[in-house]
């Protein structure tokens, strides 16, 4: 049995834990808008949910491709990995979930690593040792520390960026006790994950990522404490967000809008920010989309300067499709939470929704499962499963297909 295979006792441990889960055309800054007290307190964070706060898509464009072409889709984008990285199994785990398996007789990988289930996946990155085991050679991602469980980022062996891991874990639904195996000390949970982050919070640190983690993490609490006495509300965050220079950031600055509208979402259920916040939020959202209308590509597409004011070629002839994928499919994904008064025009999002459905199948697995390209394509295939409201695990199964004995979906 190759190191790939899951251990059949940890297997049993991980999976029996997490059974019960239920499932303005300006591209100059917003004004900053200033912390604010609105009508009532919260106290700061001093403890958070069992399981994230659910944030399900709008489900606005079903139907705008078939489920033939989403299938297409979903299965370029099963991970048949030769290199295997953890931003690679992190950007997995959002599309797939940590329930899927791909033991039909039709889905096979010619590799070494075969095809990791969700649970082997979710294992590799919460247990330094199923780590070492499988990445070889690599660094540990997960340590113990005096506040809690820390995770390392920017090293080839981990995650490219601050609370990447946190917000992977609040996307998929996992709960705040599934275990947690860290480099030199006794297992935790994802609780100590969590304490830790805020412990050593900054405003001032990357936060495309933390945001969507504590807007799934944190409500109906409005603000946390670092451990230097520093208290942040959801209000300073977005504003912080606002505040950033169109297009600047992680792929093109797409994060940002994805983040922005997680907060949005998060505020409809528990007030996390204020009304002038909403409005702020929402004004925001409103400006990229009005320069996404603009400078959208004849053929759907938007590209890495897709918040340039000013003339601009409509076409995508010359750029590479490498760029179409990562900005789409990036932008889709913030759409799909969001209403649709703050989405660019209908028109506009369905071209983009067709471009990828047509793009994606024509790329080889090789390609796409490359450790340079297989984030941006689970990107676009995530987006378009979310604005159809289906679950890549459900899409694949085809209605004759053989499976293994126990295997199951989420």
């Amino acid at each position: 049995m190759s190191k790939a295979v899951l251990n059949a006792s940890y297997c049993a441990m991980v999976l029996g834990l997490l059974a019960g889960i239920p499932c303005l055309l300006s591209n100059s800054s917003a004004p900053f808008i200033a912390r604010r007290e609105f009508g009532y307190t919260k106290t700061s964070v001093n403890g958070w949910r069992s399981s994230p706060l659910h944030i399900p898509p709008t489900h606005d464009f079903e139907g705008t491709i078939s489920h033939e072409e989403l299938r297409a889709v979903a299965l370029r984008v099963v991970p048949r990995w030769k290199v295997v990285k953890v931003h690679q199994i992190l950007h997995a785990l959002r599309l797939w979930g940590y329930r899927c398996d791909f033991d039909f007789d039709y889905l096979t990988n010619p590799s070494r690593m075969g095809i990791p289930s969700g649970a082997r996946m979710l294992s590799i990155v919460l247990d330094d040792r199923v780590l070492h085991e499988t990445l070889v050679p690599c660094d540990s991602v997960l340590l113990r520390t005096a506040s809690g469980i820390g995770v390392e980022y920017g090293t080839s062996s981990s995650p490219a960026h601050c609370d990447q891991l946190l917000k992977v874990t609040s996307e998929i639904d996992l709960p705040a006790d599934a275990p947690v195996h860290p480099r030199g000390g006794p297992t935790g949970t994802v609780n100590d994950i969590i304490r830790e982050s805020l412990d050593n919070f900054v405003i001032d640190q990357e936060l495309e990522f933390t945001a969507v983690a504590y807007s799934r993490w944190l409500p109906p609490y409005d603000r946390w404490t670092n451990r230097f006495g520093e208290t942040t509300t959801f209000d300073d965050l977005a504003d912080k967000l606002i505040e950033k220079p169109l297009g600047e950031g992680a792929c093109f600055g797409a994060h940002v809008p994805y983040a922005l509208a997680n907060i949005l979402r998060a505020n409809q259920c528990h007030h996390v920010v204020g009304p002038e916040v909403v409005v702020a939020i929402e004004q925001r959202l409103g400006q990229i989309s009005r320069l996404l209308e603009k400078n959208q590509a004849d053929n759907g597409a938007w590209f890495e300067d897709w918040a340039r004011v000013g003339s601009h070629v409509r076409t995508g002839a010359s750029r590479t499709t490498f760029d179409a994928v990562l900005s789409t499919g990036h932008h889709l994904e913030w759409m799909a939470l969001v209403p649709d008064r703050l989405r660019p025009d209908r028109q506009a999002v369905m071209k983009a929704i067709r471009l990828l459905s047509r793009t994606i199948p024509m790329h080889d697995t090789t390609s796409i499962s490359h450790p340079r390209s297989f984030g941006a394509f689970s990107h676009a295939a995530r987006a378009l499963m979310l604005l159809e409201g289906v679950d890549a695990a459900d899409v694949i199964i085809p209605a004759d297909a053989s499976r293994s004995p126990g295997s199951r979906n989420r």
